[in-house]
């Protein structure tokens, strides 16, 4: 049956290549849609779960511990001030930067929590996003942005205290990534500075031709583990989520906004329940800004692709006769159509990933990729055509004989 089908396809080749094109498109048009939304929901979900608790989502100038202007270094210390609450949040390192030469570096430098480094990670153009901590090592792990100094991964640079000289108590910075161009980070620089509305609001997309310096990442654990020997700190700053547990009252709720608003330097603070409601608000739009286009295009490209196919099966049916009259029955010939179809679906699916992975070779910041939900829309778009393709040799026939399907052949 499946050779019968390759020479059904073969016999009818040139209006196959029209479907197989069409097709080609189809499922182009179907990854891409698929990638649009897919790359919107995730940058939601790697912060789902605090977006939909309580609490709020906080743009910190500083964190105060107490009346005698201690800063904040570690979310934990804002933790301990706090009731059944979790703190989650990003640092500003107060370190001078050094090459190998004893040379100042300029950088924009941030940190985050672990939990930030391990529910997002940027566009890398080389390298590795940040890993935890080794005990062994006598380094810190960085990644860093694209830059004028031709800092690129496995190259070494230093730091000490702010208030210290070179090359007084450094400390080792391996680089172990390189960020893409526009790569989306957490955080805000000052070409991006902006209140929260939705989830996409907590990104920035870091350009060095924008921020005309460059940017250099690292987890704060690691700044930790350096703290009492080299004297380095990384202040609380930049976004910082303060989640509530479920079993908190509203007296200590009250309670924790006082703490905050009396210690916290706030720029500004939105409730997290409110992000929620603005992102999902957000992402139907873009869904129902997209959905319908591509559903158009998928209609009339099926429909096109259908017409062909009719056309290829009205061609075959004499073929179809003269195998039932051979002893083969006629719903095991009809099903010669079905292989051809799958056969030119699966052909076209090929073609389609070959043309993905141009265009995203060609354009590295495209939101178009190759995962598990685009496959699986792609499985449904070819499984609908298909499943339409089995019904044409039956509609066609439509209770014609053997003999009237011969007789308008000859």
């Amino acid at each position: 049956m499946l050779k019968i089908g390759f020479y059904e396809l073969k016999n009818n080749i040139w209006i196959n290549i029209l479907i197989c094109i069409q097709l080609v498109i189809v499922f182009v048009l179907a990854i891409a849609t698929s990638s649009i939304i897919v790359y919107h929901y995730k940058y939601y979900n790697n912060f789902r779960d605090y977006f939909e608790s309580d609490g709020y989502l906080y743009n910190l100038d500083s964190f105060y511990l107490n009346d005698n202007n201690l800063i904040a270094t570690d979310s934990k210390d804002i933790e301990k001030l706090l009731s059944n609450a979790d703190v989650v949040a990003s640092y500003e390192p107060v370190v001078n930067y050094y090459d190998n030469n004893g040379d100042r570096l300029e950088f924009v430098s941030m940190a985050y929590d672990r939990e930030i480094i391990d529910r997002h990670t940027p566009e890398l153009s080389e390298g590795i996003w940040l890993n935890s901590i080794s005990e062994d090592a006598d380094y810190i792990e960085a990644v860093i942005s694209q830059n004028n100094y031709n800092i690129k991964v496995g190259d070494t640079i230093f730091m000490n205290n702010i208030f210290y000289e070179y090359p007084e108590k450094l400390i080792k910075i391996k680089i172990v990534g390189v960020l893409e161009d526009n790569a989306r980070i957490v955080g805000y620089t000052k070409n991006t500075y902006r209140n929260s509305r939705d989830y996409s609001d907590i990104y920035c997309d870091y350009s060095l031709d924008n921020e005309e310096i460059p940017m250099l990442i690292m987890s704060e654990e690691s700044i930790k583990c350096y703290h009492e020997q080299y004297e380095v700190e990384a202040f609380v700053k930049g976004w910082v989520f303060v989640t509530f547990s479920d079993n908190i009252t509203e007296t200590q709720i009250i309670q924790n906004e006082k703490i905050l608003g009396n210690y916290a330097q706030i720029i500004t603070k939105e409730d997290l329940e409110e992000i929620a409601i603005k992102s999902q608000v957000r992402l139907r739009e873009k869904l129902i800004a997209i959905f319908p286009i591509f559903i158009g295009v998928f209609v009339l490209t099926i429909i096109s692709s259908l017409c062909s196919g009719a056309v290829s099966v009205k061609k075959q049916m004499k073929n179809y006769a003269i195998y039932s009259i051979c002893g083969m029955p006629w719903q095991r010939s009809a099903s010669i159509s079905v292989i051809a179809t799958s056969i030119l679906a699966i052909i076209s699916f090929i073609i389609s990933i070959v043309c993905i992975f141009i265009i995203t070779t060609i354009n590295k910041v495209t939101t178009i990729n190759l995962g598990i939900v685009q496959l699986a829309v792609c499985v449904g778009v070819a499984l609908i055509y298909c499943m339409i393709s089995a019904l044409l040799p039956s509609l066609i026939i439509n209770g014609t004989s053997i003999k009237e399907i011969l007789r308008n052949n000859e």
